[in-house]
């Protein structure tokens, strides 16, 4: 008799979702190939969303090739930013010749941005080929800017040379204005140091 995969329970979760939340890895193999797998339960996420907030590097390998990796969750992220935010390397190097490296989130921030905000130095290097690193945020700033946040240097010498330092954010400041305020004085050094 022939079942039906896709069916939902009541939270909206498929077979495969299941699985994923369960971290059955066998389980999962099995359902890719009979299950949509782009399906999202009443939570907005899908399998490999869930995988990804759970850092279950097994399984987001098993998904990416029978999910939409472009499509987000209601939370607005995509794999590639939930992954990049999470600081989980494996999951990003794994994900990014299936995605759109330059998608937004709601905040307007792409992968690159969230990466650098939060100092992911090696996740960055990973993602700088792959993106625009002038791309601004909904307040105008851009990845090195956000880098100066917290004060890294390596993020702001690894993105300086794809950069255009002279972009100004929504209330005109530089990634020059953004080192001088934050009192950043090694970043605000290296920038004057290697004028655009």
């Amino acid at each position: 008799m022939f079942k039906d995969y896709n069916l939902k329970d009541k939270d909206g979760n498929t077979s495969l979702i299941s699985a994923t939340i369960n971290n059955d890895i066998d389980t999962v193999k099995t359902l890719v190939p009979l299950t949509d797998c782009n399906i999202k339960n009443n939570s907005g996420d899908n399998a490999l969303i869930i995988a990804c907030l759970w850092m279950m590097n097994d399984i987001v390998k098993i998904l990416i090739p029978y999910t939409n990796c472009n499509d987000k969750c209601a939370g607005d992220e995509t794999p590639l930013t939930i992954s990049s935010l999470m600081g989980n390397i494996e999951a990003v190097k794994l994900l990014i010749p299936y995605s759109n490296c330059n998608t937004k989130n709601h905040n307007g921030e792409t992968p690159l941005m969230l990466a650098s905000l939060w100092g992911s130095y090696e996740i960055a290097k990973e993602l700088v080929p792959n993106s625009n690193c002038n791309t601004q945020n909904n307040n105008g700033a851009t990845a090195i800017m956000l880098s100066c946040i917290w004060g890294n240097i390596d993020i702001v010498k690894l993105l300086y040379k794809f950069s255009t330092p002279s972009i100004t954010d929504n209330n005109y400041n530089t990634v020059y204005d953004y080192a001088e305020k934050l009192k950043h004085k090694d970043i605000f050094n290296f920038l004057v140091e290697h004028p655009a």
